[in-house]
Parts: C-alpha cells; sequence; structure tokens
C-alpha cells in the first residue's frame, strides 16, 4: 500500500478511536470485568456466577477471552488497559477497512465516524474487527484461489471466543465461498465454508455462540432492549441513505460480485430489524461506496470523500469527541460509583436489590447483584415478575420480600427496570442518595439497626414537597435538616435542590448566610420556589 493512503486509516484510528477513552459510562463494562475476574481466579465460568438472584442458573461466557484479557490489562494498568484494548482492536477495525477500500482508503476516516455510536469499551468491537477482516480477505481473494478465503477460518475461531458476534462472519465466508464454488466448481470452496462454521465450535462452549445467537432473535420478548428495536430514520438517517445506495451500487457490480450484494441485502435486512447491526452492514457498505468515489478524477474524488466524511461524522455527533471528558475512570453521573462506595464503606452486605442497567458496576464493585445485562443468565419467569411489578409499590415491595431482599440501590434517573419511586415505605429505612442512586435498608434485618440510627435520611428526602416540607419542621428539626443536606452535598455538591431545602432552612433560623444561599438557588432552582423559601417566617 502506497504509504500516502496510510494517512487516510490512521486519521481515522485516531479521531474516532478517541472516543474509546472517554470516562467509562457503558452498562455492560463492569459484569464483563467481573467476569473476567471470575476466571482468572476460578477458571471458565459455565453459570450465572455473579447475580445472587440465579446464581446456578447454567450459562456460558461467550466472550471468555475478551473478559480475561481486559480484566488482565485492568489489574495491571486500570481502566486505560480495558481502554487501550478496546483502541487497539478497533485500530484492526480500521486496517481491514482500509484494505477491503483499496486504493479509496480515503473513505476510512468516513467510516470509523460511523462506528462512533456504538464504539464502546465493549467486545462487540472484536466481532467488528472479525468481521472487517473477513470482509476484506474475501473481496482480496474474488475471482483467485481459496487461499484468502483459508485464511478466514481463524479469524472466525477467534471471534468466536471473544463475542457472540462470530457468526456473522462465518455467514459472510459461506456466501463468498458459493459464488467461489459456483464459479470454478472447486469442492475446497464448501469446505472452507463448512469449516468456518465448525470454528463457531472452537471454544470451550461449543455451539454456545449460535445458540446466543438465536436467543437474541426473539430476546424483545424477554426484556425491551433498546439496541435490539428498529433504528428510526432520526437516530440513524445515514443508515437509511446508505441502504438503497449500496445496493444500487452492488446491483450494477451483480454478475461480478454476486455474493457481496446477497451479503448487503441481508444485512441491511438485520440493520432493519435491530439497531446494532446497523453498524456491521455500514462495515459491509463501505468498499461499495469506496469503488464509487474511484469514479471520479482529481479534486472531485477527494471533495466526494471530505463531504461524506462530514455527513458520518455529523450523524454520529463527531462534535462529542471535542465535549466529552476524557478518563480511565468510571462515570458517577451514570453508573453507581458513589452508592457502591458508600456501600463498601459501611459494610452493607447481603442480597441487593439493583436497577437492570446498573447490575454491571455492582459486580465489578464485588457486590453480588441482583439483576445486570446479561438476560440468558435468568429464568424469563424472573424478567416477566419484574415486568408485573414495577408498576405497583405494593407489589413491588412484596415481590423483593418474596426474595428476601434485604437492602436496595434504586436507579433515580431511569423508571424502567429500576425500582424508581417503588422503595419509600415504612419498612426501608433511606440512608444514601446522590443524584443517580438511592440506597435503602430493610428495618427488619437486625444488623443494620445501628446503620439506620446513625444515618437515615428522616427530613432531607428526593420525595414529595420542598419548601412546603421545610416550613412544617420544628425549629429543633432545623439543625438535623442541615446535617442530611451536609451529607448529601459531600457527594453532590452544587445540587439545586440542596440549595433550595438549605436557602429555606436558613432563611427559617434568620441565619446570616441565608440571603448568599438563596441567590446561589436562584441561579439553579425554580424562581417560584426560590421565593417561597426567601418568604418563609423566621422562627
Amino acid at each position: 500500500m502506497d504509504r500516502r493512503r496510510l494517512l487516510w486509516p490512521l486519521a481515522g484510528w485516531l479521531s474516532a478511536g478517541a472516543a474509546c477513552f472517554w470516562v467509562i459510562g457503558d452498562t455492560d463494562a463492569g459484569w464483563h470485568l467481573a467476569l473476567g475476574r471470575s476466571i482468572s481466579q476460578h477458571g471458565l465460568v459455565h453459570e450465572n456466577a455473579l447475580a445472587w438472584t440465579a446464581r446456578d442458573f447454567p450459562w456460558y461466557d461467550t466472550s471468555w477471552l475478551w473478559d480475561w484479557t481486559t480484566y488482565a490489562l485492568t489489574a495491571r494498568f486500570g481502566l486505560f488497559g480495558l481502554q487501550l484494548a478496546t483502541f487497539a482492536v478497533f485500530g484492526v477495525v480500521i486496517c481491514a477497512l482500509a484494505w477491503a477500500c483499496g486504493r479509496a482508503a480515503f473513505i476510512v476516516p468516513a467510516g470509523a465516524f460511523l462506528l462512533l455510536g456504538r464504539l464502546t469499551v465493549r467486545p462487540h468491537v472484536a466481532t467488528w474487527a472479525g468481521f472487517a477482516l473477513v470482509l476484506a480477505l474475501c473481496l482480496a481473494g474474488e475471482g483467485r484461489g481459496p487461499f484468502f478465503r483459508a485464511l478466514c477460518v481463524p479469524v472466525i475461531a477467534l471471534a468466536g471466543n471473544l463475542h457472540s458476534g462470530a457468526p456473522f462472519a462465518a455467514g459472510l465466508l459461506g456466501l463468498f465461498c458459493a459464488e467461489e464454488f459456483w464459479r470454478a466448481r472447486r469442492a475446497s470452496e464448501l469446505v472452507i465454508a463448512a469449516l468456518g462454521i465448525a470454528a463457531l465450535c472452537a471454544n470451550p462452549g461449543g455451539l454456545f455462540d449460535l445458540r446466543s445467537l438465536f436467543f437474541h432473535l426473539g430476546v424483545q420478548q424477554v426484556v425491551v432492549i433498546e439496541e435490539y428495536l428498529p433504528p428510526s430514520v432520526r437516530e440513524e438517517p445515514i443508515f437509511y441513505l446508505l441502504v438503497p445506495v449500496a445496493l444500487v451500487l452492488a446491483w450494477r457490480t451483480r454478475r461480478e460480485r454476486p455474493a457481496y450484494l446477497a451479503a448487503l441485502v441481508l444485512f441491511a435486512a438485520l440493520g432493519l430489524k435491530a439497531w446494532r447491526m446497523v453498524y456491521e452492514f455500514e462495515i459491509l457498505a463501505l468498499p461499495a461506496v469506496a469503488a464509487s468515489l474511484l469514479l471520479l478524477r482529481g479534486r472531485a474524488q477527494l471533495l466526494a470523500a471530505l463531504a461524506v466524511t462530514v455527513a458520518c461524522a455529523a450523524d454520529h455527533r463527531a462534535d462529542r469527541l471535542l465535549r466529552h471528558r476524557y478518563g480511565a475512570e468510571w462515570n458517577a453521573k451514570v453508573l453507581p460509583v458513589r452508592a457502591a462506595a458508600f456501600a463498601r464503606e459501611r459494610g452493607i452486605e447481603g442480597r441487593l436489590f439493583n436497577a437492570y442497567d446498573q447490575g454491571g458496576y455492582w459486580e465489578w464493585a464485588g457486590f453480588e447483584a441482583f439483576v445486570d445485562g446479561r438476560v440468558q443468565c435468568f429464568p424469563r419467569q424472573f424478567f416477566a415478575d419484574f415486568y408485573r411489578v414495577s408498576h405497583s409499590p405494593q407489589q413491588f415491595e412484596a415481590w423483593l420480600r418474596s426474595l428476601d431482599v434485604e437492602w436496595a440501590a434504586p436507579l433515580r434517573t431511569s423508571p424502567w427496570l429500576s425500582g424508581r419511586d417503588l422503595l419509600d415505605g415504612p419498612a426501608w429505612a433511606l440512608v444514601y442518595w446522590d443524584d443517580v442512586n438511592e440506597l435503602f435498608l430493610r428495618r427488619d434485618v437486625a444488623r443494620f439497626a445501628g446503620l439506620i440510627a446513625d444515618l437515615e435520611f428522616r427530613f432531607f428526602r428526593p420525595h414529595g414537597p420542598v419548601v412546603g416540607a421545610v416550613e412544617k419542621l420544628s425549629p429543633q428539626e432545623l439543625p438535623q435538616l442541615l446535617r442530611e443536606v451536609d451529607r448529601f452535598e459531600r457527594t453532590t455538591p452544587g445540587d439545586p435542590y440542596a440549595l433550595l431545602v438549605r436557602c429555606a432552612a436558613l432563611t427559617r433560623m434568620s441565619n446570616g448566610d441565608a440571603a448568599r444561599i438563596c441567590d446561589q438557588a436562584a441561579a439553579h432552582a425554580p424562581a417560584p420556589l426560590v421565593s417561597k423559601a426567601r418568604s418563609l417566617k423566621p422562627d
């Protein structure tokens, strides 16, 4: 390859790949690392292992090699090791795309930005790498001997140990082998196709990759997961534009490349069915767009590539690369980082309830979770019950009681399978809360009695009226209210609700800081509530 052409994939890798180093807010990254830790300490996992509600439920970790490797890197280098591993694998994706696009490698930055929408520290990036490598090998081997297609077999075998998406690469290889068999009538092509399927079983779980794939075809009947829903035009405009363009371009070369056309049709259909499959289609479509740009000459070629790149960057909001926070740490605004630290410091343990989206982090933090994102790890009835009781506080509390849940960490930012607004009854004591989580202890669990006595939030709580609640307190209760606000602000500084409550309490106490605090509250809280707080009568 011309050295100048290497600059294009390098630019795409470095620019879009910077997202690998964002502060980590991915909801599944935690359980992947927790599984890697378990594999490192106890060997390969063949059951749930991490969630106490289904600890022994049969299951196999289809991404065991990714989990084990990234845990080892994280244990050595911190979360930077996980981010660096993702960045390196993303580099393989970009290099494979550059190979597949050949002389039109200038289009690769556009492809890199197309992947930005789902570029995160999870093993599906390894599926992209295996898929892109198989695509590049198959395109390079068209009309030639079986060598390049044979090289796909070890790629698929490796990818099958990194993520359950390897069957997509095996299917792509099968289409190209069928094309070559139709042309040359070589039995070796059928053998290679069969080996590609067999390579999916070259892992400790045997056929579990395929079982996992078929399970996820109907996963929406168990849990509604956004990435398995059809993408909207508003969310993926480039995808909906690319589908007809790529199919028309591939149709023009249908006699020379029937397998490529068939693959585009198949993965376009998958992309229309599930948002997560949009990205495999875009990887597949990029060489077709690249070939069309080669028909242009000189500046027109580069201008067209630039226009496509800008469109792809805008589609996936590449401006986030400049505005996002970077760092080898967990995002405490999304994950229960502060709540888990509090529970660890206070020695809280036992049967935990957590939100579906946060189980992975709780598991990485060293707790046995109630639920996590591994839907296959739980009996189907578990999620049916979870949905059923999530609409009624009484049913929800009764369900937790039937499971003997001892403490709970609902998520405040989402109502979906999160326990939000479902645990504020007399049986539960609120001992911690921030802008992401609340933490409740069950009052009848004897070992929690001391913690409840010392830490319960009795006056400053996330539910009910704000200023009105302060107005009803006795003068003797106001200092305790302010102590609770102080404790809350240690983990959630600058919270508008806390400023408003402090404004109201200090006004009632005729404190000299009241005017200053009320001014701060006025900059963040609703004006009518601030006015009401200022108007409270001093005691």
